[in-house]
């Protein structure tokens, strides 16, 4: 899986009692407030400062060791939301010219849901297709064209997008021996 450099995490984020409908809620509320925009930049509140945190413990425990470049590097969280009667504007995408490390946080996919997928192309042109799971992270190197594939489902599938600039080359922080 060399050609697909991403990191999986299953149940990523551990959520007390009653939080997952709570910041389920409040971003939902805040993206509706900014007319359903595309990459919306969440207010940074404990659930957006804790999550953006673990994914960086969590990069550091799956890569290879780096150094945050802390000039540059932002630690927001932009939110998208889609369904069949909302399709956000993005297409084939990478993250290049904006960070060293990707991510994308998936906190609520449709339970029957249709379409949704997230892509990925390799270097090679290659693509691989994933259908992800509620409370799943991707972690990914900046340059890696992905796209978000439109949900056909009446349910709301929120994802949430994170980045790290690093210091240090992007070959060198990711090693072919993590899966999918």
């Amino acid at each position: 899986m060399k050609d697909f450099p991403i990191i999986r995490i299953d149940d990523f984020y551990k959520f007390s009692k009653g939080e997952h409908t709570r910041v389920k809620k409040k971003v939902i509320e805040q993206i509706k407030r900014h007319n359903w925009n595309n990459n919306f930049v969440l207010k940074g509140d404990n659930f957006t400062k804790k999550l953006y945190n673990q994914f960086i413990d969590t990069s550091k425990e799956h890569l290879k060791n780096f150094e945050i470049n802390k000039w540059i590097n932002r630690t927001n969280c932009f939110a998208v939301a889609s369904n069949k009667d909302f399709v956000p504007s993005v297409n084939w995408h990478n993250h290049i010219l904006t960070s060293t490390i990707n991510s994308v946080y998936y906190l609520e996919i449709p339970k029957d849901m249709e379409g949704g997928e997230i892509e990925f192309r390799s270097k090679r042109k290659d693509v691989l297709k994933i259908k992800p799971k509620t409370n799943e992270l991707y972690i990914f190197p900046g340059w890696m064209w992905h796209n978000p594939i439109n949900v056909k489902s009446k349910e709301l599938r929120l994802s949430i997008n994170m980045e790290i600039c690093c210091i240090d080359k992007v070959e060198d922080i990711f090693n072919d021996k993590k899966l999918v």
